[in-house]
């Protein structure tokens, strides 16, 4: 079920700051198709990366949280962009900022005092399975906090809920994710 969230003031700058930048990147082709441009695109990723990471999406998900933090089973979708982090580079990380996996897993391992892991590409193979183990017991585990490492080749039957922060526009992630459940 969707959530409907609102970016903050600065968010919302930013946003509609990109947008007046990329009407400067967009024209019509002689067919009357629309075409964006190359900096145009890189500005579709920057304003699609202001959205993604919306602060109120943590905000949002510690209240829907509290219906949950006694259950098991559970998957957390983040985003790879860091919270206000309006110009992300993808593998620079300012360390001023926090990556919302980071503040994701602040808020149910610290703030509600779940059991939970990060299920990332830091975690070696043998780490992962170790990970996929326990959570599918539900004992050690309940909640994994993932970015993309969820997405093809893996299988838990156990899953029953998930919350998805953030998502590319690839329709086969967007399936890979809503197949974990």
């Amino acid at each position: 079920h969707p959530v409907i969230i609102h970016l903050s003031e600065d968010e919302l700058e930013e946003y509609q700051r990109l947008s007046r930048e990329l009407v400067k990147h967009i024209s019509k082709s002689k067919g009357g198709k629309i075409v964006v441009g190359e900096a145009g695109k890189i500005i579709l990723i920057k304003r699609a990366r202001v959205v993604a990471a919306a602060k109120e999406k943590v905000t949002k998900l510690a209240d829907l949280m509290e219906n949950y933090k006694k259950d098991k089973h559970m998957l957390v979708y983040c985003g790879a962009a860091t919270i206000k982090d309006f110009g992300y580079e993808e593998g620079k990380v300012d360390e001023s900022e926090i990556r919302q996996i980071d503040a994701v897993s602040d808020l149910l391992g610290n703030k509600l005092n779940m059991r939970i892991s990060q299920f990332t590409s830091a975690e070696s193979a043998q780490e992962r399975e170790r990970l996929k183990a326990e959570f599918s017991e539900g004992k050690h585990v309940q909640a994994l906090v993932a970015i993309r490492c969820l997405d093809e080749g893996v299988n838990i039957p156990s899953i029953k809920l998930a919350f998805l922060l953030a998502s590319s526009t690839n329709p086969k992630e967007y399936v890979q994710r809503r197949g974990r459940v």
